[in-house]
């Protein structure tokens, strides 16, 4: 979720969320900062859902666009679905509760 603000400094996570140059997911990186430019310059705030198969890199992608949102002042909400025993809506209340 996006929504302009004021935010930390991407460089002041702690350095397992700072993610290192992502490699071979360049067209879902493109098609994510496409969203966020939208976001940005509309100046309001959204939803996107990062979704596929265990081990293709949703983690790493959602990381590097945390990142880059940080970087353009936005406030980052985040929540994660496991299938295994998650009970529905989990993601969005873990966004909420971090948000409150």
């Amino acid at each position: 979720m996006f929504e302009s603000s004021s935010s930390p400094n991407p460089s002041l996570l702690p350095t397992w969320q700072r993610p290192s140059a992502i490699v071979g997911r360049q067209p879902e990186l493109k098609s994510l900062n496409a969203a966020l430019e939208d976001l940005v310059t509309e100046g309001r705030g959204g939803l996107v859902l990062i979704t596929g198969e265990a081990g293709i890199g949703k983690t790493r992608l959602g990381a590097e666009l945390r990142t880059q949102a940080l970087a353009r002042g936005c406030q980052w909400l985040e929540g994660r679905y496991d299938k295994e025993g998650s009970i529905p809506l989990k993601p969005y209340a873990e966004a909420v509760r971090t948000y409150l």
